[in-house]
């Protein structure tokens, strides 16, 4: 976006890049909060005051930052972790200015996020299909306690068999889940 500052006449320029895609985006930012500011048809840039642009100069480069931040997180992902990192990033709202901090905290929290093993119960018709050390159904992955390795969760497995079926995968699967 072309600027003309009007205390000085100064142009200059303020940009905002999706890093997937490579394309500017600030007039849809602006223009999405009704921000857009006015346009000087015959010069072919928009108006601003030394302090708006500043101000918007500031949080496009938080913005920037941000996003380049979420696109390379999401890159290194794989699996259930990229799902899980994904929704976290997709249900952040908030006001315009605090946006990129806090799309900075769920970077952190998806970056924090551990790879654990559940039991699964594939015979549940409970809709409670986690089941912890106790056998007991839980609602999510994080209240069954998972377990650190896929060894810790089938031994429990097994020991909730209690010689009912022949192996303790006729009934469960351990899953992997990010915690």
């Amino acid at each position: 976006m072309n600027v003309k500052i009007n205390e000085t006449g100064e142009l200059v320029e303020l940009t905002i890049t999706d890093p997937k895609t490579g394309l500017c985006w600030i007039n849809d930012l602006m223009g999405n909060y009704n921000e857009l500011p006015e346009y000087d048809d015959e010069d072919e840039v928009y108006l601003m005051t030394q302090e708006a642009f500043d101000w918007w100069k500031e949080l496009t480069e938080a913005y920037q930052a941000a996003d380049n931040r979420k696109n390379e997180l999401l890159k290194e992902l794989t699996g259930d972790k990229y799902y899980v990192a994904f929704e976290a990033l997709e249900d952040i709202s908030g006001d315009l200015e605090d946006y990129p901090r806090y799309l900075d905290q769920v970077c952190d929290e998806v970056e924090a996020l551990e790879k654990k093993y559940v039991i699964f119960d594939r015979t549940a018709n409970t809709g409670k299909h986690y089941i912890d050390e106790n056998g007991d159904n839980a609602e999510n992955a994080s209240d069954a306690n998972p377990y650190d390795t896929r060894e810790e969760a089938e031994k429990v497995a097994q020991s909730l068999t209690k010689g009912q079926v022949e192996s303790w995968d006729e009934w469960a699967k351990i899953i992997e889940v990010y915690v």
